[in-house]
């Protein structure tokens, strides 16, 4: 009996989520049949059917009892992959699984983001910034979110600014939990 209280709070607390996820995914679940082998996110373009809009769109994403992420944008629509959706004017935050409440380690904005459940990963760009803990802030037009992993990866230029300083260079992977940073063809200036 005491399993099913923190179940029965997950779907009370996410219930308009729970009923839109059910809602589309009766929807599209003939799509299901004529999928073949995805391809990576990370190499794609965003690309979307407009045939289910919907507006003002929040998802958590749990690890075990945990939040670990969170996305918000202003629309959203359905892709033609159905584990797939496209958010615009999006802002994921990614929490702390370390810490018992939901502290933020990093926050990422950008125009659009597509989230794919089959591999893990959100992809990320326009515009994007990525701020991690007020102390670190990266710019970069498109990224990679590998939410399994917890990494942030950027294969195009990227900006770095910290107080005055700013590190410019390319093929940044950013280990969210490990709290490392590796990039290439790195240029300083302050």
């Amino acid at each position: 009996m005491r399993d099913s209280i923190p179940m029965y709070a997950f779907f009370f607390n996410n219930r308009k989520e729970v009923i839109i996820l059910i809602v589309v995914s009766g929807i599209i679940g003939y799509v299901l049949f004529s999928l073949s082998e995805s391809p990576t996110i990370d190499k794609q373009e965003i690309r979307y059917s407009q045939k289910i809009e919907l507006e003002s769109i929040l998802i958590h994403d749990y690890q075990k009892d945990q939040k670990r992420w969170s996305a918000r944008g202003k629309a959203a629509f359905l892709s033609e992959n159905p584990k797939q959706i496209l958010i615009q004017d999006v802002q994921v935050v990614v929490f702390d699984l370390e810490q018992p409440n939901d502290v933020v380690m990093v926050t990422i904005v950008a125009k659009e983001g597509l989230i794919d459940w089959e591999s893990s990963q959100i992809l990320l760009q326009h515009q994007v910034r990525i701020q991690q803990r007020n102390e670190i802030e990266l710019i970069t037009e498109k990224m990679v979110y590998a939410y399994d992993r917890g990494i942030i990866k950027i294969e195009d230029e990227v900006e770095l600014r910290k107080n005055e300083a700013k590190i410019t260079g390319r093929e940044l992977e950013l280990n969210i939990e490990q709290q490392t940073l590796l990039m290439k063809q790195v240029d300083f200036s302050y």
